[in-house]
């Protein structure tokens, strides 16, 4: 019998290590002493840089279609507080990391 997957499960998929390297250079980059703001743009930037970098052909697409950018799980494990930032129109998606 199928059983259904768990909250744990969905929050432990696998989030590829050149998308957790930008998000780790980023918050060094923009860290103030209150936390680090990060552009969503720069993110997926410096990770395709990364992704091209270890040989990986990637698009853009298939990493929002993976949900790799959704990493505030992963980071919260490690201790952060994580907010996903939504804008109002024409606005910047930003993540912010907190002790």
């Amino acid at each position: 019998m199928i059983k259904p997957i768990t909250p744990a499960e969905v929050e432990n998929k696998e989030i590829p290590d050149e998308i957790i390297a930008a998000f780790n250079a980023l918050i060094l980059k923009n860290w103030t002493t209150s936390g680090a703001k990060i552009d969503q743009e720069d993110v997926l930037r410096l990770a395709m840089k990364n992704f091209k970098e270890s040989g990986k052909e990637i698009s853009a697409d298939k990493v929002f279609d993976n949900g790799w950018m959704d990493v505030e799980s992963v980071f919260k494990k490690e201790g952060w507080r994580v907010t996903y930032d939504k804008p109002v129109y024409l606005e910047t998606y930003y993540y912010i990391f907190k002790k």
